[in-house]
């Protein structure tokens, strides 16, 4: 009985697992469809939001 329990508890957890995964999947794929189309809109933007992020970056890195 145990046993069988315990195989009805890691069926229900590998469902669980990749539900979330899916949704995860789904999440990702959906923010870089949105993050693509801000760039597109606002290509000036995204180009001085990566440097001053690669600028900061760099700072903290080189400090070590």
């Amino acid at each position: 009985a145990a046993n069988k329990a315990a195989r009805h508890e890691v069926k229900h957890a590998s469902n669980r697992f990749l539900t979330i995964g899916k949704d995860l999947r789904t999440r990702a794929s959906d923010g870089a469809e949105y993050a693509a189309e801000r760039v597109r809109q606002n290509p000036t933007a995204a180009v001085g939001i990566s440097l001053g992020a690669g600028l900061l970056l760099g700072l903290l890195l080189s400090r070590r």
